[in-house]
């Protein structure tokens, strides 16, 4: 009996494992998709309104920017964005209306810089992703954007 329950604990463990890999290689899967339908770095972008927010990947997030623009955000920091969970993100920015490398992403309290700022080709993202069966991400929610400006002087 003893001799059993060693086997089966191994067993668990071992198949604990091997899911927590599984779950890790998918975002790393994921990513890819996204990493592969990106331009070229830009160093800041104009919008009007920053409307839908979703992570891709641990360190990664897209925002549909006005209509019809998506950008692939890459965080610098302690950012592990898995944020099921997460409803508001914070943006403080530089200037008013333009997201820039350099500004910071705030969630659940954790400060994360922006490394690179990519147009995404959403159409093409979604058609790779829809061909293996999977789905894009469902978007988190409301982006709240603070300029410099307004934490200085309080407007």
């Amino acid at each position: 009996m003893r001799k059993f329950m060693i086997i089966l604990m191994v067993t668990l463990i071992g198949a604990c494992a091997a899911s927590g890999e599984q779950h890790g290689r998918d975002r790393f899967e994921e990513m890819a998709v996204y990493e592969r339908h990106a331009g070229a770095a830009e160093s800041w972008v104009n919008y009007t309104s920053i409307r839908n927010w979703w992570s891709v990947g641990h360190h990664s997030v897209v925002f549909e920017v006005n209509r019809s623009r998506h950008y692939l955000v890459e965080l610098i920091g302690a950012c592990d964005l898995d944020l099921g969970s997460a409803v508001t993100l914070r943006l403080h920015t530089s200037r008013r209306n333009v997201l820039s490398e350099f500004d910071n992403v705030v969630v659940s309290g954790r400060t994360c810089q922006i490394r690179s700022i990519r147009r995404l080709d959403y159409e093409a993202v979604q058609a790779e992703l829809e061909a293996e069966g999977e789905s894009v991400p469902d978007k988190q929610g409301e982006v709240s954007v603070e300029t410099e400006a307004q934490s200085s002087d309080g407007t």
